[in-house]
């Protein structure tokens, strides 16, 4: 699955009233009630990342426009940078995954950290070089984690040894 907000390009605070969250959700043909479990924190994830854009002020959404217009992450290591430690994603991502790990029962920094594995190789499978992403993704959850500390000082932040 994934979502995402729509808003005209430089919408007053008025105008982005009728923005739009759009939400994809794909399933294979012969799938069973198991999907729906695996799905159901991934669609929580989702759209609290996109409510969380729904509530951000237009400048702030309109910097990592402006910085990708073409809207490619994994065009540069620059742009991923760019995209991964803006304010308003790392505030989106960041309350999408608190909702998943609160979903899942799993403590917030295991699901910030495995979903940044996820992302690491997805840059890795865009040809992005693991010696520039490695201190990369060193800063992006250095980043990721305090801000997640900050926000939900009362998550649970310890791993859970299976």
């Amino acid at each position: 699955s994934n979502a995402k907000y729509e808003f005209d390009l430089n919408a007053s605070e008025e105008q982005r009233k009728n923005s739009d969250i759009i939400v994809n959700i794909v399933l294979p043909i012969d799938y069973s009630s198991s999907n729906f479990n695996e799905l159901i924190p991934e669609l929580k994830d989702s759209l609290r990342h996109e409510l969380e854009h729904s509530t951000q002020p237009t400048d702030m959404l309109m910097k990592i426009q402006k910085e990708i217009p073409d809207g490619d992450i994994w065009k540069s290591y620059e742009s991923a940078k760019k995209y991964y430690t803006d304010e308003a994603e790392v505030k989106a991502h960041v309350a999408g995954l608190y909702k998943k790990a609160k979903t899942i029962r799993q403590p917030l920094i295991q699901v910030l950290d495995e979903e940044l594995y996820y992302i690491y190789q997805t840059g890795l499978n865009n040809g992005l070089n693991s010696d520039k992403l490695d201190p990369l993704f060193a800063e992006i959850r250095e980043l990721w984690h305090y801000y997640a500390l900050s926000r939900y000082p009362q998550a649970e932040m310890e791993y859970v040894q299976p």
